[in-house]
């Protein structure tokens, strides 16, 4: 296991995962991933953080096969959501968190190279390890 740090927040990347910056409140979290292209064919998730803005919760238009998420708390935050086909793919799309401190992920389940569930142990400590860091880094919940 290893923490990825961006200013706002740090998570716990698994072995087998590797993580990757896109921006201060984006990242990605690649299933068996060694480069950031490789999110185009293994499962990954998209951890946003809203910063001082706010986020919409995911909407469920235009996509098919609905599933909900019950909630569930994993670390200091509850998520809720839906699973989901979009273009053929499972995803998922969770959230957390009220006003302007808000993480959605959005999680892309199955690829012809491999397939994760939200339920899966090393998914469900990614979330668990969700932690917003202030100065000095001390944590912070929402």
């Amino acid at each position: 296991m290893s923490i990825f740090k961006t200013d706002s927040f740090c998570i716990t990347v698994p072995q087998g995962w590797k993580a990757f910056k896109v921006n201060e409140r984006v990242i990605h979290i690649c299933k068996g991933g060694e480069k950031d292209s490789d999110i185009l064919s293994k499962p990954y998730m998209q951890l946003n953080f809203s910063g001082e803005a706010y986020m919409i919760p995911p909407s469920r238009s235009g996509y098919y096969d609905i599933t909900d998420i019950p909630p569930i708390t994993l670390g200091n935050y509850t998520w809720q959501g839906f699973e989901c086909e979009s273009m053929g793919f499972r995803v998922a799309m969770i959230f957390t968190g009220e006003g302007k401190r808000q993480f959605q992920v959005s999680a892309n389940l199955e690829t012809p190279i491999g397939k994760i569930e939200m339920t899966d142990a090393d998914v469900q400590s990614i979330l668990a390890s969700v932690t917003l860091l202030g100065s000095g880094e001390e944590r912070e919940s929402i």
